[in-house]
């Protein structure tokens, strides 16, 4: 959010929503309560010293702006129902008596027909996705050659060092341009942040897995790319046996731009068995501090 200019701070939040009905999800920017409480003060001042001089009251406005990126992840269990239709299909194939089934039915173990099948994201592996642990990264790029999305089910992933030298990924040229306009040092303030983190097994090679970043802010604060990966990180090591649907996508202004404005983070915790737990997502802007503005945003 902005208020006349000037970065009045940020907010995310996740919410569960019915597909079918309207519902809301709310945010509280607690940064921008006391910048706008500064801001409308002084507009006041300076409206009051021109009724002064015309001797008419004076209007003053509040110039407030802000970016709302909206991202939706559903998914729709099918187990149930794939466990069903498989029971009906044996039932059919046998063709037993009323009373065979009821007494097959009364005998068979609960819950253990399928336990040798995973009811996870590891079992549905995307097009183009490759290995990693028991689960899979799909890293995609658009047609001109930027980095999309990064797709991964994490489960028992193993834990890759970021490495030092990494490739300049698609746009770092013109960011260093941008930082450089700002006046400052690209070796400070930019980095080249993963898509999927190099600790769940996400490659320091593949440029599709890179995207040009804010060092400082997007990267490394408490608000940053690499903060939401720590809370993953501890989440998955609370229930080591679950897995998680995890999604980072770039998210740019326009189709031939270069440099993300923001980065979308989503992860999904499944139990052992399964069953979808809880959420967490994050939205990072794609911040520089130090420049003549303060903080800028480098996505183009």
């Amino acid at each position: 959010m902005r208020l006349d200019g000037r970065a009045a701070g940020t907010c995310s939040a996740t919410g569960r929503l019915s597909l079918d009905a309207p519902g809301d999800v709310t945010c509280t920017d607690a940064e921008a309560g006391p910048l706008f409480a500064s801001v409308e003060a002084a507009k006041r001042r300076e409206a009051e010293a021109r009724a002064r001089i015309s001797g008419a009251p004076e209007p003053y406005s509040v110039h407030a702006t802000a970016d709302t990126v909206v991202r939706v992840l559903a998914e729709v269990d099918t187990s149930a129902l794939e466990q069903a239709q498989r029971r009906d299909e044996e039932q059919l194939a046998q063709a037993p008596s009323p009373a065979e089934s009821a007494a097959r039915a009364a005998s068979a173990p609960s819950g253990d027909r399928d336990a040798d099948r995973p009811l996870d994201c590891a079992h549905r592996m995307p097009k183009g996705a490759v290995r990693s642990g028991k689960g899979w990264i799909l890293n995609t790029a658009g047609a001109n050659g930027r980095t999309e999305t990064g797709e991964a089910c994490l489960k028992k992933p193993p834990k890759n060092k970021a490495a030092k030298r990494k490739p300049n990924p698609f746009g770092y040229a013109e960011a260093k341009a941008a930082v450089r306009r700002l006046g400052l040092d690209p070796r400070h303030h930019l980095s080249r942040c993963h898509i999927i983190a190099a600790r769940f097994g996400g490659s320091n090679k593949l440029k599709t897995n890179l995207s040009p970043c804010g060092q400082l802010l997007t990267n490394n604060s408490g608000l940053g790319m690499s903060h939401f990966e720590i809370e993953v990180a501890a989440d998955i090591a609370k229930e080591p046996d679950g897995s998680v649907r995890y999604l980072v996508e770039p998210v740019f202004r326009a189709p031939d731009s270069s440099i993300p404005r923001w980065f979308s983070m989503i992860a999904v915790f499944y139990s052992p068995t399964g069953i979808p737990e809880h959420v967490l997502s994050r939205t990072v802007p794609n911040w520089v501090d130090g420049g003549p503005a303060g903080v800028t945003n480098i996505g183009n």
